[in-house]
């Protein structure tokens, strides 16, 4: 809905003139691309946070709150708020 306001009515009619298959690809492969940021966390706090924020936005559909967990939790970390042994 909020990208119809935004782009208008243009913008749906070209998305709808793909088949979902080839949307799906597409969208699969973008987001392999951006899964290849990930090979740069080399501390496990950082791939922690990482996996604590999909895995937030994918259980909780909402990609707001993994944002603010993984925010949350990169904070504590790096305030050392959790203790480390």
């Amino acid at each position: 809905m909020s990208v119809t306001l935004l782009f208008g009515a243009s913008l749906m009619s070209l998305c709808r003139s793909f088949p979902a298959s080839i949307l799906g690809t597409m969208l699969a492969f973008s987001g392999l691309e951006l899964a290849l940021v990930t090979r740069n966390q080399h501390k496990r706090s950082d791939a922690f946070v990482m996996l604590l924020t999909a895995g937030t936005c994918l259980g909780l559909n909402n990609i707001a709150l993994g944002f603010a967990f993984g925010l949350g939790l990169a904070a504590c970390l790096r305030l050392k708020a959790f203790h480390q042994n």
